[in-house]
């Protein structure tokens, strides 16, 4: 029993098959990441790596954040975020310019308009995943929260348009300006 319920289980990465172990990384292996990038752990059978070039592939927040928080964490790798489209496109302009500012006075270099297909296709030490993410939104569409574009459908609050004591924030929300999949209406 609950008078509200918050809905926050974030993201995951969704249709990667990670070929190269200790070369390219996803945010479910951020400690393994982390590992790495501290004290050169490497595949079995290379010499330890030093800090060297990373590549983030993915322009929304996920990347974006990972990006900047490596960048000021691990000073001595040059980091590249590279995005199909625009960095957080969907960020205002003015957003955008912001987060432009942020990456570049942390030394990330930022490549947009380069569609990646897989981590393999692009030339660097280390690659994080973050393109590809999917909201975790089973236990919703379990439950019969009315979802629009694979999100739960909210109104301006935040609450649930099906189930007004469930509000939803983070990648589990999608805006009430979203068309809502009737189907999935309770």
């Amino acid at each position: 029993h609950y008078d509200r319920l918050v809905y926050a289980l974030g993201s995951r990465t969704a249709g990667l098959d990670v070929s190269t172990p200790g070369h390219v990384f996803t945010p479910e292996s951020a400690a393994e990441l982390h590992k790495r990038l501290l004290d050169g752990h490497t595949p079995a059978g290379r010499t330890p790596a030093r800090p060297g070039s990373l590549a983030v592939v993915g322009g929304g927040l996920i990347g974006i954040e990972l990006a900047a928080e490596i960048a000021e964490a691990q000073p001595g790798w040059m980091v590249r975020l590279i995005t199909a489209g625009l960095v957080g496109a969907g960020l205002s302009g003015r957003g955008r310019d912001h987060v432009r500012r942020v990456l570049a006075a942390r030394g990330v270099h930022l490549d947009e308009g380069h569609d990646i297909a897989a981590p393999d296709d692009v030339e660097t030490d280390v690659v994080v995943w973050a393109a590809s993410m999917a909201a975790r939104t089973g236990l919703a569409e379990a439950a019969g929260l009315a979802m629009s574009g694979g999100r739960i459908a909210v109104g301006p609050a935040l609450r649930s348009v099906s189930h007004p004591g469930i509000y939803a924030a983070g990648d589990a929300a999608a805006s009430a300006s979203a068309a809502v999949d009737r189907k999935s209406v309770g």
